[in-house]
């Protein structure tokens, strides 16, 4: 029987295990959630930091690190700098600003950081990356030339089509090999 017993309370035991540790990790994601939302709102405060969020949050700087890492798979800073340069994508596409104003807006606190933390994580310059954005912009806009092409030609062949059935009524037209020729034979059986 104590066997028994023994059998039973390791398995209350591993039970609560179980559920204390999905509520952890249920409580963790909800506080990961939340940090996530209270950067996305503020990623412009150029004192945003690990150290900030970990008092604002109540929880040591230590734990939010892991935390992250665990959770979202980067740590702390690369999150950021990616929600910064996130935001900072789209005000250059939308050309919200110069690079300076933009570096301001989201929350870096000298353009020369700003434009080193853009090439680390999109291996171009923020205004190389906007002249791209805009040329992709412009290619999206304006139908290729061809195409422009294409659709007056689209117009025109019904016309000549029609233009040549009326010469061909008229005139001893013949068409050979896709060439339009006058045919002198018809001609002269029309001076006759």
């Amino acid at each position: 029987d104590g066997e028994a017993f023994f059998t039973y309370l390791n398995a209350r035991f591993s039970q609560c295990c179980e559920r204390a540790q999905s509520r952890n990790n249920q409580r963790s994601q909800r506080l990961i959630d939340e940090v996530c939302a209270y950067i996305e709102a503020h990623y412009a405060q150029y004192d945003l930091s690990l150290n900030s969020l970990s008092v604002r949050f109540g929880i040591t700087g230590n734990y939010l690190s892991s935390l992250f890492k665990k959770q979202k798979g980067v740590n702390f800073s690369a999150y950021l700098e990616e929600v910064r340069i996130g935001h900072a994508e789209t005000m250059l596409r939308s050309h919200e600003g110069t690079i300076d104003e933009i570096a301001q807006k989201t929350g870096y606190t000298n353009a020369d950081s700003f434009r080193r933390a853009f090439r680390r994580v999109r291996g171009v310059s923020p205004s190389q990356w906007r002249e791209t954005a805009a040329d992709e912009a412009r290619m999206v806009d304006s139908p290729p030339r061809c195409l422009a092409r294409i659709a007056v030609l689209s117009f025109f062949i019904p016309i000549l089509l029609y233009s040549l059935a009326l010469l061909q009524a008229f005139l001893p037209l013949t068409v050979i090999g896709g060439c339009l020729l006058y045919t002198s034979d018809a001609a002269d059986d029309l001076t006759r």
